[in-house]
C-alpha cells in the first residue's frame, strides 16, 4: 500500500495552505466551479477501502488545520488514464490558478496534481487526484477544495 505518500501529500498540502504566497486574486471558487472529467459518476468514498482511507486522511488533516474544505468522489468510465486526466484539468483549471509542483505525485496507485490561488487568508488549494483499486480495478477521481 502506498498510505505513506498520502501522509507526505498531507503534510506538502498542510504546508502549501499555511504558508502564505503571492499568486492572483480574485472572488473565492467553490468546488463547483470545477469542472467534472467526462462520463466520470459521484461515487461514495465509504464503498472502496482505498478512496475511504483517502477521503478519511485528507478530511482529518483539514480539520486539524481548522481549515474550510469540499471534497467530491467520482467513478471514472473503465479504461480511464491518469494522463487524460491529468491533461483535462490542466487545461481547463487555469485563470487565476498557479500549478503547485509540490502537490503533483505520480506513483501510480495514486496520482495527484495541484494549483494554488489567492495569498494569506484568502489563498486558496485545488487538487485533483486519481486513485486506482487494484483490487476491483476500479479507478476514482477526487476533487478537493481547501481554503483558510
Amino acid at each position: 500500500m502506498r498510505f505513506p505518500r498520502i501522509a507526505l501529500f498531507l503534510f506538502a498540502l498542510t504546508m502549501l495552505i499555511v504558508l502564505p504566497t503571492a499568486c492572483s486574486s480574485g472572488a473565492p471558487a467553490s468546488l463547483g466551479d470545477v469542472p467534472v472529467f467526462a462520463g466520470a459518476e459521484p461515487a461514495d468514498a465509504s464503498a472502496n477501502y482505498i478512496t475511504d482511507a483517502m477521503v478519511t486522511s485528507i478530511e482529518q488533516s483539514i480539520a486539524k488545520q481548522n481549515l474550510a474544505s469540499e471534497v467530491s468522489l467520482y467513478r471514472l468510465p473503465e479504461g480511464t488514464q491518469w494522463d487524460a486526466v491529468k491533461q483535462f484539468y490542466t487545461t481547463e483549471i487555469s485563470e487565476g490558478w498557479e500549478p503547485v509542483p509540490e502537490l503533483t505525485q505520480e506513483a501510480g496507485v495514486i496520482n495527484i496534481i495541484g494549483w494554488q490561488r489567492g495569498s494569506g487568508a484568502s489563498e486558496q488549494i485545488l487538487i485533483a487526484g486519481q486513485a486506482e483499486d487494484p483490487t476491483s480495478g476500479e479507478t476514482f477521481l477526487l476533487l478537493g477544495l481547501f481554503s483558510e
